[in-house]
């Protein structure tokens, strides 16, 4: 967080942004912003159990500090907390710091991808999010934002894509889940609800035909899941 940002948001005024751009001091305090710094580097070792009191702590130093651009280092120490969260298994606390990033102003294909996979993990409890994840991945396709979390590369379209589909499966929208498969890996064009002798694995060691076309999508899901995990 302590490097120029030039692609946060959009702030009034050319010559803001380049003052912003040439002072870092617009941010915050250089210590807190350290502190933003070191909470995403434990989040990149897989150490969320130091990354959370990073962030903590630096979105504690930050509210009161006046520095003028400061609401994007709580957003991003927000969505540091938000990864680190969900990582950790705590999808309900994780939808809340990504939610306050967006308060805040900052949409990005990392918090994105983030509150979608939040809101799938809790759709048994609050079967309404899977309606935000599809709505936030809409969003996503239709922006034409880089598909890139720069916390972790691994992160990309795809995973955007299954999230929705397994939205769509939740809601028992069998044509859309279809389509976001094939979107994803266009092998499956062969898939047909109305052909029962397509419900099956094809080239796929020990395939067999599946009873149903849910379940077939649901087999489909569960590979790319495997394949590409959130």
């Amino acid at each position: 967080m302590s490097k120029k940002k030039t692609n946060l948001w959009i702030v009034p005024g050319v010559l803001l942004l380049a003052l912003a751009c040439e002072n870092p001091f617009f941010y915050g305090d250089p210590a807190t912003l350290g502190l933003i710094d070191n909470g995403w580097g434990y989040f990149e070792s897989h150490q969320y159990d130091l990354a959370i009191p990073a962030f903590t702590q630096a979105l504690t130093a930050l509210e009161t500090d006046s520095s003028l651009l400061v609401d994007q280092s709580k957003a991003d120490a927000h969505a540091g907390l938000g990864w680190s969260f969900l990582r950790s298994g705590v999808p309900d606390v994780a939808l809340e710091n990504f939610q306050m990033s967006q308060e805040l102003g900052l949409y990005n294909f990392g918090i994105s991808v983030g509150l979608m996979s939040s809101c799938y993990e809790l759709r048994e409890t609050n079967p309404e999010l899977v309606d935000l994840a599809i709505e936030t991945g809409e969003w996503v396709l239709e922006s034409g934002m880089a598909p890139v979390f720069e916390h972790d590369p691994a992160i990309g379209l795809d995973q955007a894509q299954i999230l929705m589909a397994q939205s769509y499966y939740f809601k028992g929208d069998l044509g859309q889940t279809k389509a976001m498969i094939i979107a994803i890996n266009s092998f499956y064009n062969y898939i047909d609800e109305n052909n029962s002798g397509t419900w099956n694995l094809a080239g796929a060691a020990n395939s067999r035909d599946y009873d149903s076309f849910a379940e077939l999508l649901l087999a489909i899901l569960m590979n790319m899941e495997s394949v590409y995990p959130v």
